[in-house]
């Protein structure tokens, strides 16, 4: 069985504490970016490619992310038009915003334009990470405990 068919048959337990866990999560990801959800969302698409799943360590812990000690991982790069492209978001829009997480020390563009997220961003960030990994403790109660009444 796929995920999304064991979601769609269990979804009346699934979708209701996603939904909560997710909104709450959002709610404190809006407070951490004063209101700028679009802020968010471009770190977000430049993290991804800063910390691409694909390049992680399967080992890598909390504590090693949080504190900078993950060693090497590939960045994959990408730059203002791809993060636009991305998101469909006006060019001009995104431009604004990586000059917003530049100032802040959350963003670094390199000499040919890629982005990448900086570790000053991940430790400055990290109560934002706290609240994601209670969302996903929480998705994954949800889940085991749909699975053992299967």
């Amino acid at each position: 069985m796929s995920g999304k068919q064991y979601v769609l048959d269990h979804f009346g337990t699934i979708w209701p504490a996603h939904v909560s866990s997710f909104t709450w999560f959002l709610a404190k990801c809006r407070k951490q970016f004063s209101g700028d959800l679009d802020l968010m969302l471009v770190l977000a698409t430049i993290g991804d490619r800063t910390l691409a799943a694909r390049h992680v360590p399967a080992d890598m812990t909390y504590e090693q992310f949080v504190g900078g000690q993950m060693g090497h991982v590939p960045v994959e790069p990408i730059n203002i038009q791809s993060v636009a492209d991305f998101l469909g978001m006006p060019k001009e829009t995104v431009r604004r915003k990586i000059n917003s997480l530049i100032d802040l020390g959350w963003v670094e563009r390199d000499a040919n334009g890629a982005l990448a997220a900086t570790a000053k961003a991940a430790r400055e960030l990290a109560p934002l990470t706290d609240e994601g990994v209670d969302y996903l403790g929480r998705m994954w109660a949800t889940l085991s405990s749909v699975s053992s009444k299967a």
